[in-house]
């Protein structure tokens, strides 16, 4: 049986842990466990050895095999001393029916690559995910809304129609600060997964006065400042984030394990539409 190359994780599960960072921790050390055992099952299993698979420290070690113990995304035998990563998928996949009235089983998922993480290394991994799956999201949605009127001959400018703030990221990523939310998006620019078309400041209108405000459109998130010596105004936009590898864009997917060929493009393609985890 040929390995899979990536483990699908439910988005849902990752959603409900990433505010946590030992439940992120706990699902980090199970999905390192899938990646090293064929079986998800890991022998011998003592807070030693979890710290050699982790590479981390023996205390953190130790605490993740307590907890794993009496998580029930374990099992635990104290017999063999052997810890099985159990899947965490049936609770998360959705049963339904297609047009021709046959039972399908589908599951909203992020793929995560099978290669080697430290228990760090793959913790901050999958709130990168979240990052590219918050900006995927926005991609699908339309995320752009023409605002503005057709004035004088002018296109009218394509916009966000929800701005995608630092602070805005951090909550969904489930981060404290902006400071995270930077640094994680530092790394994905630099790493080619991002790119950022940073806010920048340009001229609106030349008075405020409600003749010269006509026609003039401003996005809802848009800052609005005027210049106390000249009163001009300008317009402050919202940075755009955007996913450059296609891979990056392929690991949010609505899987139906049932399709007759798994997953049959044309069909995928017309659900995943319909199927977005921003507006689940």
């Amino acid at each position: 049986m040929t390995e899979q190359k990536c483990i699908n994780i439910p988005q849902k599960l990752l959603q409900r842990v990433k505010a946590d960072k030992h439940s992120l921790e706990l699902l980090a050390l199970s999905l390192i466990i899938k990646f090293t055992f064929g079986d998800s099952r890991m022998p011998n299993a003592s807070a030693k050895s979890i710290a050699a698979l982790l590479h981390c420290g023996r205390a953190k070690a130790e605490k993740l095999f307590s907890a794993a113990k009496h998580s029930v995304w374990f099992s635990y035998n104290a017999v063999t001393g052997a810890l099985l990563a159990k899947n965490f998928k049936k609770k998360y996949t959705k049963r339904g029916v297609n047009r021709k009235g046959r039972e399908y089983f589908s599951l909203y998922a992020v793929k995560l690559d099978r290669k080697g993480y430290s228990l760090r290394g793959l913790v901050k991994e999958l709130r990168k995910l979240l990052v590219l799956n918050l900006v995927n999201g926005y991609e699908r949605k339309n995320k752009f809304n023409f605002n503005g009127v057709a004035h004088q001959g002018h296109t009218n400018l394509s916009i966000p129609m929800v701005a995608l703030t630092e602070d805005r990221i951090a909550r969904y990523v489930g981060v404290k600060d902006r400071n995270t939310v930077y640094r994680l998006v530092k790394e994905l620019e630099a790493e080619g997964r991002l790119r950022v078309v940073h806010s920048q400041m340009k001229f609106l209108s030349a008075c405020s006065s409600d003749e010269a405000m006509t026609g003039v459109r401003v996005a809802p998130h848009n800052v609005v400042l005027q210049d106390r010596k000249t009163g001009f105004l300008y317009t402050i936009d919202a940075n755009r984030y955007s996913i450059q590898m296609t891979a990056d864009k392929r690991r949010f997917t609505n899987i139906i394990f049932d399709h007759a060929k798994r997953l049959n493009k044309g069909e995928y393609n017309r659900r995943q539409d319909d199927f977005n985890p921003m507006y689940d």
